[in-house]
């Protein structure tokens, strides 16, 4: 599961300040910080997703954690300066909240996924633990659509993602939440290093990941649509495809040693 921050309807709602001319980036960084700080501000992100009780303050902690970030500020600016933000077509033609949209959830995903890979191997199996549990509660449709991830937007995988939430445990939520900052922070400061895998320990992830595999199917933890959906994600029904999924996460946190955390950096490394 691609990661979720809560953001992406919020973070270019300035755009509509972003004169077509030649650009004062201190000025629209000095704008940002005032409209996040604003009365309301929260909750019109909020809204967006119709939150509410215990998930909507949830939801305000993990918001208000973020925002107070200069590196959070310092980064979204630098990041619309890159793309361009204040001579895109649509942003000229009226349409920037759309923009605001697609490129906020594109980065906060982009930051977390690529934060993660920098986390100690505990962090990352609470990621995926997470990613179970979220599966388990989700319709069949809803699991294979995420499953596919790459093959939709990021905006349309945060808003699938934050469906279910009402439906976990508030504890297990904010400790999502808080790794996904974790995640972030570790990103925009650079620390600590970025962790890759040689092929040599590619390989010997992948050896043990298998055999692991095997082992469950032999214990008879797999049906036959549940095999033939693993390769064939995308034309498998969705309860098959779901609990193949399903299955495939399970496997990864039930490995054990060395092994096993390489095939867990492994697994970060290759949603990135």
């Amino acid at each position: 599961m691609r990661p979720l921050f809560s953001a992406i309807f919020a973070c270019l709602f300035l755009c509509s300040a972003v004169p077509a001319a030649a650009t004062d980036w201190q000025a629209v960084e000095s704008h940002l910080r005032k409209a996040v700080a604003s009365p309301g501000f929260i909750d019109a992100v909020l809204d967006q997703y119709q939150l509410q009780r215990s998930t909507r303050t949830a939801m305000r902690t993990h918001l208000n954690e973020l925002y107070r970030s200069d590196e959070v500020i310092r980064a979204l600016v630098r990041e619309m300066r890159n793309a361009g933000i204040d001579k895109n077509e649509e942003v000229l033609n009226g349409n920037a909240s759309a923009v605001g949209r697609r490129l906020g959830a594109e980065l906060f995903q982009s930051w977390a996924i690529k934060g993660l890979a920098r986390l100690p191997v505990a962090d990352q199996r609470q990621f995926y633990a997470f990613t179970l549990e979220w599966m388990r509660v989700a319709s069949a449709d809803d699991c294979k659509q995420l499953l596919l991830a790459n093959q939709q937007s990021a905006l349309d995988n945060g808003l699938l993602e934050v469906k279910y939430y009402p439906q976990l445990g508030r504890g297990e939520l904010n400790d999502y939440l808080a790794l996904l900052r974790k995640a972030v922070f570790a990103e925009l400061k650079d620390f600590p290093a970025a962790k890759k895998l040689t092929r040599e320990q590619s390989e010997v992830a992948d050896k043990a990941f298998e055999a692991h595999l095997e082992k469950l199917i032999r214990r008879g933890d797999a049906t036959p649509d549940m095999l033939l959906a693993m390769g064939q994600l995308d034309s498998s029904p969705a309860p098959a495809a779901c609990s193949a999924g399903k299955l495939l996460i399970h496997a990864l946190l039930d490995m054990k040693g060395h092994a096993a955390d390489l095939m867990m950096l492994k697994m970060v490394l290759a949603a990135q």
